[in-house]
């Protein structure tokens, strides 16, 4: 069964929010979008251990408090074996849909109570909404395993040993019979033996078989001192003893199949219970002896004599025990010392912490599934990049993908992963379908985005029929070409307000330090920068952020006179033929040479040193490449021929890392106005 459907209004910063999920799935965007309030409705409605009353809504919580906050959830793919086909009525599952069904949650302001009214139902699919309902009981809700995964993960809190902790949850499922006390243990096993006896008095069995029954029962009664290994045995032979007499009765009678099932399975039940109950009796008594062995140590007796003589100064009267060893094995458990590469878990950093605590809150849930014979669980993990460094974050996703898989090819147990994030590392490694942005629009409230399909991104350029037919395939390619290379190179900006197009890769590295230098940190507006590789593939970005409704503007090379001709307010074109020239025109040549020094080799800036001193006729005035820097800051009359000279150097280098170094070092009158231009455009774009 899988969540499919997810309709929110009038709910915080979801007005009228709507969106569409799979089996994997990653919801991200900027931080305060509203991811956790989606994972919060969902959890309210569907937590398998709290009614949908508990669901906390408070009246800021109402966008408009005279309307009902509304949040509906459509279930498909709901198996033919599911309880839920036999508990519902009919009309409520609706198997044309692919087994889908509706649940609705509405949430009222009452303003005389000042209280808010909640209800939930499911819609029958030929009636109106509230016309056709299902009550939403709380016997239901375990039919629908919702379950969350904080971002906050702290391995102390789930691995203490309290009711509430998930390894304790996970202990109790797979060792339920060695946490509880050994008393309740023999309690158990009374417990069986009596209704063992209630259902051969109901088919009149012997008195005599009856009584021995109750010699059992009497056994089990007294007390098992460490020391009284013959009662254990005693109760072993009897048991022997009594079952098998009863099996006999059972096979020269004629007895119903199912008396005969019911008997059997008591039998079981309690042989089962008696072997555990025989090895915690052995395991205190082992750590019986290990209590007495380090009692009798000569300085644990100084310890106990010495601490005595001022207990009975203080406490008089008061005879004082000693014990560092307890005896009450089901404590042993509850003393787990958890290990990673031989160091306790608490030792390790919070990469690691959070890592375990992810991996112990699936083993939780898989252990809740298996305890209802559940086949299906909506696992919503917010913020799996907590404290893990980028290699992590990435192999994490691919660790759930693996037990997705395998969990549903070898225990038929599907989980629908439903993850939140605003990690680049993460979102790199999901694909296309599976990824649902959320944005702000006009209003300022939510909404999704579900990544296009490329047919429909091919259409939104409108091209005409001849041109669609004869270029399709190529534009098939080019826009994967182009959605792939934003995810590899650039996937920062899904999560951006404004994103630059711009031609290269100089500029990529030079516009950021800009924007440093006119105090408009891209950082501090969410800007990103995005380098076209080409103006062709200029047209393939528009249609891509277009859809995405991603603000951007473009700015490209005057030498491009295929984009000049239909510049729009968003769209800038350089006045120089080339970014490098732009740059080239406005800085002083001493730092166009101070950058180039950084960049080539020894034998290149010597190569450039002489044709400096060459051309320029420099003969005693410098000795160096180093000391033409310094001679040129106090020079300026050589500007204008030692630009000539520069040029085809600095476009030879041209790159990131130039174009970050010639941005690092140049002024605010340094930057070419058109960049200025394009830098608060941009930043006025993420104000809008």
């Amino acid at each position: 069964m899988l969540i499919s459907k997810v309709s929110i209004k009038n709910y915080r910063n979801f007005q009228n929010f709507k969106i569409e999920l799979g089996k994997f799935n990653l919801i991200f965007g900027e931080n305060n979008i509203g991811k956790t309030n989606f994972i919060n409705a969902l959890e309210g409605i569907l937590n398998p251990t709290r009614s949908f009353k508990s669901f906390k809504i408070e009246e800021s919580d109402f966008i408009d408090i005279h309307k009902p906050i509304i949040i509906k959830i459509k279930f498909q793919s709901i198996d033919e074996d599911n309880e839920l086909i036999n508990i519902l009525e009919d009309g409520i599952i609706d198997p044309e849909m692919n087994y889908s069904a509706k649940l609705k949650f509405i949430a009222k302001w009452n303003p005389e109570e000042k209280d808010i009214d909640k209800d939930c139902f499911f819609i029958k699919k030929e009636m109106s909404d509230d016309n056709g309902k299902f009550n939403f009981k709380y016997a239901y809700r375990r039919l629908f395993h919702f379950y969350s995964i904080p971002s906050m993960r702290w391995a102390r809190k789930e691995i203490r040993m309290d009711k509430k902790s998930d390894l304790m949850n996970v202990i109790n499922y797979y060792l339920p019979n060695f946490i509880i006390s050994f008393s309740l243990l023999k309690k158990g096993l009374q417990e069986i033996l009596l209704s063992l006896k209630e259902d051969l008095i109901s088919v009149e069995f012997p008195n005599s078989v009856i009584t021995d029954l109750d010699h059992l029962i009497k056994l089990l009664n007294q007390e098992f001192k460490i020391d009284e290994e013959n009662k254990l045995k005693s109760l072993k032979t009897d048991r022997e003893k009594v079952f098998a007499k009863i099996k006999e009765i059972f096979s020269n009678n004629s007895f119903e199949k199912g008396q005969i099932d019911l008997i059997d399975d008591l039998f079981n039940k309690f042989n089962e219970k008696l072997i555990i109950f025989e090895k915690r009796f052995e395991t205190q008594r082992i750590l019986s002896d290990l209590k007495k062995r380090f009692s009798d140590l000569n300085s644990f007796k100084n310890l106990q004599n010495d601490f005595s003589v001022i207990i009975e100064k203080i406490m008089p009267n008061i005879k004082l025990d000693l014990s560092f060893v307890s005896i009450q094995d089901n404590e042993l458990l509850k003393k787990a010392l958890i290990e990673i590469d031989d160091f306790p878990i608490l030792a390790h950093g919070t990469g690691f912490q959070s890592y375990f605590v992810i991996a112990l809150k699936l083993l939780k849930i898989n252990s809740m599934l298996n305890r209802q014979d559940i086949k299906s669980s909506f696992i919503a993990i917010e913020e799996p990049e907590a404290h893990l460094y980028p290699h992590l974050q990435r192999q994490l996703i691919e660790n759930l993908r693996v037990i997705q898989n395998e969990f549903e090819s070898r225990y038929d147990i599907k989980f629908q992963f439903i993850i939140t994030s605003h990690s680049s590392n993460i979102l790199s490694r999901f694909e296309f379908p599976e990824l649902i942005l959320l944005r702000k629009n006009e209003n300022f409230y939510t909404e999704s985005i579900h990544f296009p399909e490329i047919r429909i991104l091919i259409d939104d350029l409108e091209l005409a029929e001849e041109e669609y037919k004869s270029k399709v395939g190529k534009l098939n390619k080019s826009l994967i070409r182009v959605f792939k290379g934003i995810f590899t190179f650039y996937p920062e900006a899904f999560f951006s307000r404004c994103i630059i197009l711009g031609e290269g890769s100089t500029e990529e590295g030079a516009i950021p330090e800009y924007a440093r230098t006119m105090n408009k940190n891209f950082d501090l507006f969410s800007i990103s920068y995005i380098s076209l590789e080409g103006t062709g593939n200029l047209k393939y970005y528009k249609t891509i952020l277009k859809r995405l409704n991603i603000p951007f503007i473009s700015i490209v090379d005057k030498d491009d006179n295929d984009v000049k001709d239909f510049l729009s307010d968003d769209e800038f074109i350089t006045k120089e033929k080339a970014f490098e020239a732009e740059i080239i025109s406005k800085v002083p040549c001493y730092k166009l040479l101070d950058v180039l020094i950084s960049l080539c080799s020894d034998k290149t800036i010597e190569n450039y040193y002489n044709i400096i001193k060459n051309e320029l006729s420099l003969t005693n005035e410098v000795n160096n490449f180093g000391e033409c820097i310094n001679f040129f800051k106090e020079h300026l009359e050589y500007e204008d021929v030692l630009k000539k000279i520069l040029k085809p150097w600095i476009i030879r280098q041209k790159g990131l890392t130039m174009g970050k170094l010639l941005g690092e070092i140049s002024e605010l009158e340094e930057i070419p106005e058109i960049y200025k231009e394009v830098i608060n455009k941009a930043v006025e774009k993420t104000k809008s």
